[in-house]
């Protein structure tokens, strides 16, 4: 029986089932990993945990799959005959959990407790349906990485608007305008760099070689020097584009802090007889026992109402004056302007566009170098927000031992089968298919069982006979 098992032949089938099954599984696997890759999205910053952008907003892994994402990815690929909407079929979005956050929630729910698991992992699939065309899986792919990160980056993450003075148009504002736009500018972009300072302060850029301080320092002095003296050369010499318009503005201004004024007085006015009805003996004798820090019993003075009075008192004062000093300047304004004889051909109203002209450029170059230090210190700090794993080269990774040993090792099993198989059961099924081949299905009923043996015995030597003739 041994024998029969170990030879030629069935060395030969097993050999043979031992190369041919690995061939043709392998590269059913190969065709098919080939043309269908994956790549792994993974989200690092603060609130990605929770399942929120960096802006708070809900975060959604499936506008990946979005029409205006595929579009621009599209635009960018050299593929013919693909579409929006059949790539869309294409593309897979699977959510990876970590196996200590799987067994976390379903303990949780398995004992009867909520609990919730936000994936900050995600891997994304394409198919390409023709397996025998050109491969362009991690192209796709790739393209599909770069517009996404560039749409995120642009919709969910901070921004350098203010840092863009390109949008100030000072041709229809007057001098005392545009400074006072001017301030709330330099203002506005002092409060993002400190913001950026707190968050970094030892960052200097590669391209432009400042830093924070370096930019606050340039755009405090723009603020401080250079401001204040337009400020002032405009307002003692009387200059504006338009004296008659600058003057009702003034009048307009001082009307209404005029009324602020007087209503700010007879607030004042009030709390100051509510201070004086109250009985001064009453409230200066009024004491509570206290323990200090040291243990020591003493007398303290509790607050009423006479204090919370004089303290709202002293707030309206401190407002009056402050509108006060508004109406006093405004007065001095009006008197300037009124005597003013500066017209638009005047050395005074070229020295105030001069002036402006130079604070503007000032203020266009420390915007434009402010921009691309916070532009190259935002692309550093947004960095990892999107992390996405490619692989790069389709061919290595469809290719796999694991599978052609797996594959290697059932079609020697199969060889083996098949050679006990042809060593040992088929001859028996032959023998028995011979037989029945020749035996009838059914005897004849008059038939005895003499004559049958002896039927059966001239038809075994009739095929003794005619195998001896053969040999």
């Amino acid at each position: 029986m041994i024998a029969k098992l170990f030879n030629k032949r069935n060395f030969i089938i097993v050999l043979c089932f031992s190369i041919i099954i690995p061939l043709l599984g392998g590269s059913y696997t190969f065709l098919a990993s080939y043309n269908r890759q994956g790549m792994t999205l993974a989200l690092s910053y603060t609130g990605s945990e929770k399942g929120y952008n960096p802006d708070g907003s809900k975060f959604n892994v499936y506008e990946m799959k979005s029409d205006k994402i595929i579009d621009e990815m599209l635009s960018r690929m050299d593929v013919e005959d693909l579409t929006t909407e059949f790539v869309k079929t294409r593309i897979t979005i699977e959510a990876k959990s970590a196996k200590q956050s799987y067994s976390r929630v379903y303990s949780a729910v398995t004992n009867s407790r909520s609990s919730v698991y936000i994936p900050m992992e995600f891997t994304i699939w394409y198919s390409q349906k023709d397996k025998f065309a050109e491969n362009h899986t991690v192209q796709l792919l790739s393209t599909l990485a770069e517009v996404y990160t560039e749409y995120f980056n642009d919709r969910y993450t901070e921004k350098n608007t203010v840092l863009d003075v390109s949008d100030l148009d000072l041709s229809k504002y007057d001098y005392s305008e545009i400074v006072s736009i001017y301030g709330d500018r330099i203002s506005s972009m002092l409060a993002l760099l400190s913001t950026y300072k707190g968050e970094n302060s030892t960052f200097r850029s590669a391209e432009t070689k400042q830093t924070f301080v370096s930019l606050m320092d340039m755009l405090n002095n723009l603020r401080n020097v250079e401001l204040p003296k337009l400020e002032a050369y405009i307002t003692t010499s009387g200059v504006s584009k338009d004296k008659f318009t600058y003057l009702n503005k003034i009048d307009y201004l001082h009307n209404s802090q005029e009324l602020l004024f007087n209503k700010a007085s007879s607030s004042k006015n009030i709390i100051l007889g509510a201070i004086d009805q109250y009985d001064a003996e009453l409230t200066g004798s009024l004491f509570i026992p206290t323990i200090d820090k040291n243990q020591n019993l003493y007398m303290n003075k509790t607050k009423t109402g006479i204090d919370y009075l004089a303290q709202r008192a002293q707030t309206k004062g401190v407002e009056t004056e402050s509108i006060r000093a508004s109406m006093e300047h405004y007065n001095f304004l009006t008197s300037v302007y009124s005597q003013s004889t500066v017209t638009s051909s005047s050395p005074e109203m070229r020295t105030a566009q001069e002036m402006t002209e130079s604070i503007n450029k000032q203020l266009t170059e420390i915007a434009a170098l402010a921009k691309t230090t916070c532009d190259e210190y935002l692309s550093d700090k947004t960095h990892d927000y999107l992390s996405f794993s490619i692989p790069e080269d389709p061919l290595s990774s469809a290719l796999s031992v694991r599978n052609l040993i797996r594959y290697g090792m059932m079609g020697f099993i199969l060889g083996c089968m098949a050679a006990v198989f042809s060593a040992i059961a088929l001859p028996h099924l032959i023998k028995g298919y011979e037989w029945i081949k020749h035996e009838p299905l059914f005897s004849h009923p008059s038939e005895t069982s003499p004559k049958k043996a002896r039927r059966q015995k001239r038809r075994r030597y009739a095929h003794v006979t005619k195998g001896e003739e053969k040999s």
